[in-house]
């Protein structure tokens, strides 16, 4: 799938969790998702893929949570 896609989903992902009531379960809690999406290019080995959109969602936990990079 092309990486604008894969943001696409990713994000409207995390703004369906971010919405989630918890107030039920857990009064006070919300709930986010952070992420990182890469794109496998030419023979780039899956571990290389794996690492990147892993530094990716490293990233946008130091930039803050509840965000999507890639």
């Amino acid at each position: 799938m092309p990486l604008a896609r894969a943001r696409e989903l990713c994000e409207a992902m995390r703004q369906r969790v971010e919405q989630l009531d918890c107030s039920d379960y857990a009064p006070g809690w919300t709930l986010s998702i952070s992420g990182g999406v890469a794109e496998r290019e030419g023979d780039l080995r899956h571990e290389a893929l794996v690492a990147r959109a892993d530094a990716l969602l490293y990233q946008a936990k130091h930039a803050g949570r509840n965000r999507v990079l890639g």
